[in-house]
């Protein structure tokens, strides 16, 4: 959404992008505008009017009262669409009242109603109903992606504002700019050549577009769609820049050709029958950018391994100094062709979910047989490791899209030789070391450390500055973690709610990822009862709490900087302060003169804390007892604790627990992404 909104904002446009769609602000002029000249969009709608409604009757009820006579015309045929989320609404059944409510309107005029048209209306009505809010939007242009310049019956496999949003990912407009060339090697019917042509021609869009949403809507002005149209129009250029396109059907080269002759460039553009590991190419470097078959024109994973080691090698000997941008829903197979991507980009084709990955060919991006010297010094050991981050990050692919995961474990020490841990936060990744054992040589520990660095942000196919190293050490005697002075932000996201990260400053960036599902499950318990959360950190289970209706929160932490970045999270999401209080102040010595109860309390201390400014030193192991014993003293009648524990070996001293119900709770708090290991250990803890 945000790329459609830069490309509405390069029109001289006002648009903000927003969950699900972007806003355009303006007038019928802008409206046309963007329709006519949008690459992006797929499709424009006009918002008419939002009712609250929290039934179907309800729903029917309010629309009956809108003013439909001034959005279609009683001879016109129409069509409501209708998106909805919540119990009992029926999408379908949804339409059925929306087209209700408007014949009902017009036969209160006593006025024949329009009459609808399911399969070919002249005009489309949407709705979407989400909680009590129903907003009915007049569909102003019809499918956007429908240029014209292909029969609506012909087969491609990337719809046009797709192969354009392919380009303007791999800086396709500044490229064409330079008069560099753009070459498809898979181009099927041409769609990547077509859209990269109208491109750099600056031929609108909708040039060739017939049929809009807004022909029969009586608020149609055809003098100003004419005039939009016209000064649109002006601004066309002769191509002067060299599109190529090839494939090996001669079928899908001659629609190519039928397809640039209506739009006036079949001499431009030249397509041709061809394999692509013969890779036709320009001398002039540009861009490649392709969309190769992954399954359909060739049925099994040996042959499409090997067409992707053909296409490489092809790369590797023709194209240096080419940029390419692949496009794929298998990217598992973009590794046979030898190229480290520097930049990937996760979106969709359809339903189907797919990566753009883009590479700079040149020989220092090369592993393999054709590889320099330095990429091949991997070792089998780093192989190995590699691959077992591989393994991992298919097996939480289907988890991390149904929750919407986007900061997880990726790897945890999972293999003896290679103690490191790698954390994804959103478009980063954390490479953490730990401190090799005294009898693990130098040496070996370096080049362990160096492969990881070298290779992972390749393998994971992000460039290599969205690569974060740390180096973790134990605490001993008075050594306590100092910040950095380099510092490196941005705004994770969890569940709804946004939590502020420090990637450099800190040894922990804010937020520990495996309280992932113990803040969850605080959101759900949360609901009017009053939280404490005792060594708070960042404050992000407070958030949860908050955000999930807490009647109100206390956060107690000795750290300035933890609770100043809590109340950040705090404005992050929205949350007044109003009933939530921020402590400074020794949790043990707070424990010991608090006055008051709680519903529900987090105790989550750290292993060991032997901080200047605390009048004693912790020991989880030596001291739970006491520590969980005290803060029950402010548990409410029926209130829950939680106790949770990082510490490794940490065992749970039952018998200083006495008249307490204490029930093991790990198997709820710890998520997927660190089932493979104890991270921690938690116990949900209750007065008996």
């Amino acid at each position: 959404m945000e790329a459609l909104a830069e490309e509405l904002t390069h029109l001289g446009l006002t648009a903000k992008a927003g969950k699900g769609g972007v806003r355009l602000t303006g007038g019928l002029a802008e409206a046309y505008q963007a329709a006519y000249q949008s690459r992006l969009a797929s499709r424009l709608l006009l918002p008419l009017v939002t009712v609250e409604a929290g039934t179907p009757d309800e729903l029917h009820k309010a629309l009956t009262q809108f003013n439909w006579g001034e959005h279609i015309k009683a001879q016109t045929s129409f069509a409501i669409e209708a998106k909805t989320q919540g119990e009992n609404r029926h999408s379908h059944f949804v339409a059925l009242r929306v087209k209700d409510a408007l014949r009902d309107f017009f036969n209160a005029k006593k006025t024949r109603p329009p009459q609808p048209a399911p399969e070919d209306p002249e005009i489309t009505f949407h709705l979407y109903w989400i909680g009590d809010q129903a907003e009915l939007s007049l569909d102003f242009t019809g499918s956007l992606f429908m240029r014209g310049y292909r029969p609506p019956d012909a087969q491609a496999p990337l719809k046009e504002n797709l192969a354009a949003l392919l380009l303007y990912k791999c800086r396709w407009p500044e490229l064409a700019a330079q008069g560099k060339p753009l070459v498809d090697p898979f181009c099927g019917s041409g769609t990547i050549c077509l859209e990269g042509a109208m491109m750099a021609a600056q031929i609108p869009a909708g040039s060739l577009k017939r049929q809009w949403g807004f022909t029969h809507w009586p608020g149609h002005d055809p003098a100003l769609w004419a005039k939009v149209k016209a000064e649109a129009d002006a601004r066309r250029v002769p191509l002067a820049v060299k599109i190529w396109g090839r494939d090996e059907s001669q079928r899908a080269i001659e629609q190519a050709i039928a397809a640039a002759r209506r739009l006036g460039l079949e001499k431009e553009l030249d397509f041709d029958q061809a394999m692509a590991e013969r890779l036709d190419l320009p001398r002039q470097p540009g861009l490649i950018l392709t969309n190769p078959p992954y399954g359909k024109r060739i049925g099994e994973d040996d042959d499409l391994a090997q067409m992707h080691r053909d296409f490489g090698e092809a790369l590797r000997a023709k194209a240096i100094g080419w940029e390419l941008g692949l496009f794929t829903a298998k990217p598992e197979f973009a590794r046979e062709l030898g190229i480290r991507a520097h930049r990937t980009h996760d979106l969709y084709n359809g339903p189907l979910e797919a990566k753009l990955l883009r590479f700079q060919i040149e020989p220092s991006r090369f592993w393999g047989q054709d590889a320099p010297k330095k990429e091949q010094e991997i070792s089998e050991e780093a192989q190995e490791c590699f691959n077992r981050i591989l393994k991992n990050q298919k097996k939480l692919k289907g988890w991390l899209k149904q929750e919407g995961v986007t900061c997880y474990r990726l790897y945890d020490r999972d293999l003896p030789n290679y103690a490191f841990s790698v954390d994804v936060y959103e478009d980063h990744l954390l490479l953490a070391e730990y401190e090799p054992p005294k009898e693990i040589d130098p040496a070996h520990a370096a080049r362990r450390a160096r492969e990881m660095v070298q290779g992972l942000p390749g393998l994971l196919g992000l460039p290599p500055e969205k690569l974060i190293v740390k180096l973790r050490k134990s605490q001993k005697g008075k050594s306590q973690y100092e910040a950095q002075t380099q510092s490196k932000t941005l705004i994770a996201q969890e569940a709804g709610m946004r939590f502020e990260l420090e990637l450099l400053a800190y040894l922990d960036v804010g937020l520990f990822l495996d309280g992932r599902n113990l803040r969850q499950w605080i959101k759900q318990q949360a609901r009017g009862k009053r939280f404490l959360n005792l060594f708070a950190y960042t404050c992000t289970a407070t958030v949860a709490a908050a955000l999930g209706g807490a009647k109100s929160t206390v956060s107690v932490d000795l750290s300035h900087t933890y609770l100043d970045w809590g109340r950040q999270n705090f404005k992050l999401n929205q949350i007044p302060f109003a009933g939530h209080e921020f402590m400074k102040a020794d949790c043990l010595q707070w424990l010991t003169q608090a006055k008051g109860t709680w519903d529900l309390i987090l105790l989550d201390p750290p292993s060991f804390s032997n901080s200047k400014s605390m009048e004693q030193d912790l020991d989880i192991q030596k001291d739970h007892g006491s520590l969980i014993q005290q803060t029950c003293r402010l548990l409410a009648p029926g209130g829950m604790l939680v106790f949770m524990t990082n510490k490794q070996r940490f065992k749970l001293d039952a018998a200083s627990l006495t008249g307490l119900q204490v029930e093991p709770f790990t198997a709820t708090t710890l998520p997927p992404d660190f089932s493979r290991g104890k991270i921690h250990q938690s116990w949900l803890i209750r007065k008996g």
